[in-house]
């Protein structure tokens, strides 16, 4: 039987990893646990990567990847308005809180977008 050979992990694998890393420290490790600018990250990890894969991998449509891409970035801003803006203000104040209902919603359309394309893609002219 031949003897396992090591091989260079893959870039999704890397990513995979990293992401597993961050999310534990976010959970557990007090300095980064409940880090807004951590969980921010985190929400960009999922579009930056849609966006730079469509355009290195050239698949015959990009819109439909780069559409989940832009989907994703509302879940930054609704995070901000949300949950990060009241937690700037200072405690002695009363601030009205706006919803972030509707910057949460806005993910849809463009997700919806995408998969759409991607079937239609699949099934041309159903």
């Amino acid at each position: 039987m031949k003897a396992a050979r090591w091989r260079r992990p893959s870039l999704w694998q890397c990513y995979l990893a990293g992401g597993a890393v961050v999310t534990a420290l976010y959970a557990l490790v007090p300095p980064f646990k409940g880090n807004g600018p951590v969980i921010n990250l985190l929400g960009l990890s999922g579009s930056l990567p849609s966006w730079w894969a469509s355009g290195r991998n050239r698949p015959k449509s990009r819109w439909p990847w780069r559409l989940f891409a832009l989907g994703l970035l509302p879940l930054l801003g609704g995070r901000r308005v949300h949950v990060q803006l009241p937690a700037s203000v200072p405690r002695d104040r009363a601030v009205p809180v706006p919803s972030a209902m509707p910057v949460y919603l806005t993910v849809y359309p463009a997700l919806m977008a995408g998969l759409l394309l991607l079937v239609r893609r699949r099934k041309p002219g159903a």
